[in-house]
């Protein structure tokens, strides 16, 4: 039996299937530690390199015709680190996206340049950013999304300024990608290490804090 297919069979004899109640297609089963450990073994993995811009006037240039920055008309109380401040945001062909609300200002974070996604914070500590392409809001920050082998899926998310990322997997659709499944966040809030073994399988640990010291949970992730 090879070792490939003696961890599908271990998946399947492991673990309880849990909250892929929103789709039909994916299942999430928590795994040993040993199976998870198993299952990294035996991938490939590639280094993530990302490059972003968060000086600000490095930014402004890469984003001219995309991102206008400044003070939201009406504003009362300026705040001191202004400059960073977004009065309107478009698409790279010209659609807006959004415009500034003095009463729920956005701040400017960081820019990525290849995947052309601008990163932004609100007044409230919620991060979320905007896909420069299409207007999707839904892509989270390069940094927290992570594409299957072939590019069908993706899992991302973004914090939420509570306690969790809002996990959710994206699938390809008309050169653009649509959410079809989200994690619960009594499973997915977060994900400490995470690792696609093929195009449909992935595989992540969360650490879990408590007085009594951490403790790690691990889960694989099926998409059918």
């Amino acid at each position: 039996m090879n070792q490939y297919l003696a961890l599908i069979i271990l998946l399947l004899f492991s673990g309880v299937m849990l909250h892929a109640k929103n789709s039909k297609d994916v299942r999430i089963n928590e795994i040993s530690k040993s199976i998870y450990l198993q299952a990294y073994k035996s991938t490939k993995h590639s280094p993530k390199s990302i490059y972003k811009v968060t000086d600000i006037n490095i930014a402004k240039k890469l984003l001219a015709g995309m991102v206008k920055l400044g003070i939201p008309k009406k504003m009362l109380d300026v705040p001191n680190d202004s400059q960073r401040m977004i009065i309107k945001i478009s698409t790279k062909a010209g659609k807006i996206i959004t415009k500034a609300n003095p009463d729920d200002p956005i701040w400017f974070v960081a820019y990525y340049p290849n995947e052309n996604y601008l990163s932004v914070e609100g007044e409230y500590p919620a991060d979320y950013g905007f896909d420069l392409n299409t207007g999707n809001i839904e892509m989270g920050s390069p940094e927290d999304t992570y594409i299957s082998p072939n590019s069908k899926y993706i899992i991302t998310g973004a914090y939420n300024g509570m306690e969790c990322y809002g996990n959710h997997i994206m699938i390809s659709q008309n050169r653009n990608y649509k959410t079809f499944y989200n994690f619960s966040n009594d499973v997915g809030c977060y994900f400490t290490d995470e690792f696609w073994q093929d195009n449909n399988n992935f595989f992540y640990s969360m650490k879990i804090e408590e007085e009594k010291g951490n403790t790690w949970k691990y889960y694989h992730v099926n998409i059918k």
